[in-house]
């Protein structure tokens, strides 16, 4: 880099209390180098060439959705409750196990263990239409899809879009 090497950049973020996480991705692999990463601030290390599996794993591990517009990040209200107001209490136990649904997903996800991945996945497309959340069910099919075809990047795009979903459901919940 013209003005500083990789690890002064990570210095200079740390300092600015940048505190988000930042990987090392890098040619030097030596057991050395990756010290130096971990000591300037990295919080994780890969090393060129990088294989997909463990680009993958660390885009599991860290990458979270971030909304790209304000409409991203509008709570989203079960439709159920449009036509059956009575199933609020079952809507909302369906909402307060939403989080442990999504961290099998993230869990089996993160260590590619697709039996464990298609079982979670099953269990939110069979789910998330029932409690008034098509669209838990239509990311779902999606998902099952994608994993058929072994296409693990657009695995990872559907599980972040998943995650910012179920993230929008819990803020429709009123505190």
């Amino acid at each position: 880099m013209p003005v500083m090497d990789g690890m002064e950049a990570v210095r200079s973020l740390r300092r600015a209390g940048y505190t988000k996480p930042i990987v090392a991705l890098t040619a030097n692999a030596m057991k050395e180098d990756q010290e130096k990463c971990f000591k300037a601030g990295c919080d994780a290390f890969l090393a060129k060439p990088v294989k997909k599996n463990d680009l993958l794993e660390m885009l599991a591990r860290y990458l979270t959705a971030m909304p790209r517009t304000q409409s991203c990040s509008q709570p989203i209200r079960s439709t159920l409750l449009d036509s059956e107001p009575d199933m609020q209490d079952m809507v909302m136990a369906y909402i307060q196990r939403l989080p442990n649904m999504i961290q099998q997903v993230n869990n089996a996800f993160a260590q590619q263990q697709l039996t464990a991945l298609k079982a979670a996945i099953h269990d939110i497309k069979g789910t998330g239409g029932a409690f008034g959340f098509p669209m838990l069910t239509e990311l779902a099919i999606k998902i099952e899809f994608q994993i058929a075809k072994s296409d693990n990047l657009e695995v990872a795009t559907s599980v972040t879009l998943l995650n910012t979903l179920c993230q929008n459901i819990r803020r429709a919940v009123p505190d």
